[in-house]
């Protein structure tokens, strides 16, 4: 196992650096590449902000990426999240709060719950079939 941060997804995701993007595709494609929750919080915030790419493109990327790549301990919060990014107008931290809640079933307490309450229920209506909507 190899433990990766936002500089290895970084350049893997953008491939703007000969150097540095190739050896980021060498270390991810012996398939043994992790990474942790908040080195993807750490990446997204790097792409919206720095690199100003918007949000259903990080999103795709980032779920693109989580095929190569695998999250240590919740791959599928993980996951979920990504799509709660792509689909709402939550930071990437608040995506993963959501999501730790609708995969296990906690119970959240937030003085902005409605936002983190539309991203649940929006999701839990895609999983039941209907179609999600953005906030």
């Amino acid at each position: 196992m190899i433990i990766v941060d936002e500089t290895i997804l970084l350049r893997y995701l953008l491939d703007d650096d000969e150097v540095l993007s190739g050896r980021a595709r060498e270390i991810i494609a012996k398939g043994n590449a992790v990474t942790y929750p908040e080195i993807l919080a750490r990446t997204v915030v790097t792409l919206r902000d720095v690199y100003t790419v918007p949000r259903p493109v990080i999103s795709a990327a980032i779920e693109a990426l989580l095929d190569d790549v695998k999250v240590q301990a919740e791959p599928e919060v993980a996951r979920l999240a990504v799509r709660l990014f792509g689909s709402t107008r939550m930071d990437f931290t608040d995506c993963l709060m959501a999501a730790r809640n609708m995969v296990n079933g906690d119970t959240l307490a937030s003085f902005d719950k409605s936002v983190v309450q539309h991203a649940i229920e929006t999701e839990n209506g895609a999983r039941r079939g209907r179609p999600a909507t953005g906030r």
